[in-house]
């Protein structure tokens, strides 16, 4: 992330993009030189990103960023191994796997694979059409992942995904199920409001999340502080385990929202 920012940066503040760079260098080889320790096995954010994969992603962003051939080749390497290297913690078919293809599917001011680039472009394609297909059996016209499990409004992801096969393919429906997706977060929902942290006039307040708080473990006990401006609530959740006894047993599932971190 921080090669990409620096990416990013650069047209705008040279100096900030070249401390973004030293940092995401050091970082990588850090990452190189522990890769034998719990590091590997646990995976980093909540075990959610294998060793693996946050190493081809951050070869892809360095690559992208410098144009180093080292860089090149180790993603290379483990690209070779798509399945193992692309594994998700909950399943390797999994949407959220597409995002670490994605630096390398869209890259274009680089020598690169045209094999594996087209690869990585075909699974995040495929995808999104998986994601375009669920908009016609959602009430809402939403991606939602299941119905009334915790989770099932990855949208910021959906749309991300869409609006990635879009730049790839240039298709309008991938463009139009992006702006669906976001539709519903930013208020085109039964509640009437947004689902992303000061964005809208009824943002969440409360959102159960794990990341984005100036002290997660102090907000998590309930000690008070406001969540990051776009983090995203993760919306209805009418699953019994999920609510218990604090919402009537009667009311429609899309409304089964509380603002409150512990729901």
């Amino acid at each position: 992330m921080a090669a990409q920012y620096s990416r990013a940066i650069r047209p705008f503040d040279a100096a900030q993009a070249d401390r973004f760079l030293a940092q995401a260098r050091k970082a990588y080889e850090w990452a190189l030189r522990h890769q034998e320790d719990e590091y590997e096995l646990k995976g980093m954010s909540y075990g959610r990103i294998p060793w693996k994969m946050a190493w081809a992603w951050a070869a892809a962003e360095l690559y992208k960023t410098t144009g180093e051939e080292r860089y090149h080749k180790d993603f290379l390497a483990l690209a070779g191994n798509d399945k193992e290297t692309f594994a998700f913690q909950w399943g390797d078919e999994d949407p959220d796997v597409q995002f670490f293809r994605w630096t390398y599917a869209s890259m274009k001011d680089r020598p690169v694979d045209t094999k594996v680039q087209q690869r990585f472009a075909d699974h995040l394609v495929r995808w999104a059409d998986a994601q375009l297909r669920r908009l016609d059996s959602r009430p809402y016209r939403i991606s939602s992942r299941t119905e009334g499990s915790y989770g099932q409004l990855g949208g910021a992801a959906s749309t991300a995904l869409a609006a990635a096969a879009y730049v790839l393919t240039g298709e309008q429906k991938y463009l139009d199920g992006a702006s669906l997706n976001a539709d519903w977060e930013l208020g085109a929902n039964p509640l009437s409001r947004s689902f992303i942290a000061a964005l809208g006039d009824r943002p969440p307040l409360n959102p159960v999340t794990r990341y984005f708080t100036e002290d997660g473990k102090l907000l998590m006990q309930g000690g008070g502080g406001a969540p990051m401006p776009g983090a995203v609530a993760l919306g209805p959740s009418w699953n019994d385990d999920h609510m218990g006894e604090r919402y009537p047993a009667k009311i429609p599932g899309w409304r089964a929202y509380l603002d409150d971190r512990f729901a």
